[in-house]
């Protein structure tokens, strides 16, 4: 008798629940692997313009060796709405299939749009039900929407290609920041906290075109060229790779890089020495000097050598002591010019003072937090760096060839 009631009840069950009522079939679905934001005057109203990079279907289905050279394996598609989410609704005008961003890999907000603010982008990627909080954020230098153009060099798609520089090449010169939508958005609201983006721009390749390539245009090669500083919601500037790796000693985010020394030798020549570095921290820290706020930062860092140009003899303790200073020096000259850019010339605290100050100092921060944006371009920075070369790499001193 058991048996007989589990039988009927199995049977009720699959005619009273019909399954996967809600699903998409692959092939009705459009996946975005890419966003672009704009902002455009139409018909003199100023409207955003959302561009879409959407992986074509032979991409989906492991067909890429069926792709010919001469079709993209991304479709390009852009619409101008008076929202946002209004121009996204208005893709599926062009799209014979349904629109799907939840494996989108980045939003790309142009310069101009990231200098009018991005409150109203901050609320459309947030609200989004199909926007992961681990999307890679950047800014463009001109518009996303013509940075989008570009065609990858390496990659089947252009935001696979940016994606695999950020994460997996850029490290290993720290000359910018990964960051996703967690992190932007964490900064954008934490009080004493201004925020960066990675930013991204179009180049003349330098080197020759070939055969196939005769039909690109100059300007067409992808690099990522240091970060965007924000004020608030609002673009106030860009700081060059050079200076980022200052930052990231600062912050604590230094992964590697290299750095050239010019050091002097005995005989009087110049030998131009360069280290990698294998290990890097930064802390900052609030204190009071006689009554006034002050920051500290302390740099610690550890550099092989990985070449000399020059007769320096590398593998003598005395010269590495030399080497040492100087590489502290170089160090702290680097994250000093980094502070100058963003707290003298842009005024954006990107390192995050005000942070540390509201939680050391909770009492006091209440007292300065609305006035802070005037304070924190005249607080006295020290910055003290301790930087040491630990290996030579395989050999110590230059060969001396005769």
């Amino acid at each position: 008798m058991k048996k007989e009631i589990i039988a009927v009840i199995l049977v009720l069950s699959v005619l009273l629940f019909p399954g996967c009522w809600s699903r998409r079939e692959v092939e009705d679905l459009a996946i975005v692997t890419a966003i672009g934001i704009d902002r455009m005057v139409l018909g003199g109203q100023e409207k955003p313009k959302l561009t879409v990079l959407v992986a074509r279907p032979s991409q989906l289905g492991g067909q890429q060796a069926n792709t010919s050279a001469e079709t993209n394996a991304d479709w390009l598609v852009s619409e101008v709405g008076d929202t946002l989410y209004d121009a996204e609704r208005k893709l599926y005008r062009r799209s014979p299939r349904i629109l799907r961003i939840y494996h989108n890999e980045m939003v790309i907000i142009g310069e101009d749009s990231a200098r009018n603010g991005v409150q109203d982008v901050f609320d459309f990627l947030q609200r989004h039900k199909d926007i992961r909080l681990r999307t890679w954020m950047f800014v463009s230098r001109g518009d996303a929407s013509e940075t989008m153009k570009v065609m990858p060099e390496l990659e089947n798609m252009l935001s696979q290609e940016i994606s695999e520089i950020l994460v997996k090449s850029m490290p290993g010169t720290s000359e910018t920041l990964a960051v996703d939508l967690r992190r932007f958005s964490e900064a954008l609201v934490t009080p004493g906290w201004d925020a960066v983006l990675p930013v991204i721009r179009t180049i003349e390749p330098r080197e020759p075109k070939g055969t196939k390539r005769g039909e690109k245009e100059a300007g067409q090669t992808i690099m990522l060229d240091g970060l965007a500083l924000f004020h608030n919601n609002r673009l106030a500037g860009l700081m060059p790779p050079e200076e980022v790796t200052g930052f990231l000693y600062i912050i604590g985010k230094t992964q590697s890089g290299t750095v050239v020394l010019e050091h002097k030798t005995e005989s009087g020549s110049i030998s131009r020495i360069t280290v990698l570095m294998s290990r890097a921290s930064g802390e900052i820290k609030p204190v009071f000097r006689e009554g006034s706020l002050e920051m500290e930062i302390k740099i610690d860092a550890e550099a092989d050598v990985v070449e000399v140009q020059g007769d320096a003899a590398v593998g003598s303790p005395d010269v590495i002591r030399d080497l040492n200073r100087e590489f502290s020096q170089k160090v702290k000259s680097i994250a000093e010019k980094s502070l100058d850019t963003a707290q003298k010339k842009y005024k954006t605290d990107i390192f995050g003072f005000g942070k540390t100050v509201h939680q050391k100092y909770p009492d006091y921060w209440r007292e300065i937090e609305q006035e802070w944006s005037e304070i924190y371009p005249e607080v006295p920075v020290t910055v003290k760096v301790d930087a040491k070369i630990r290996r030579t790499s395989v050999i110590a001193d230059p060969f001396q060839i005769r």
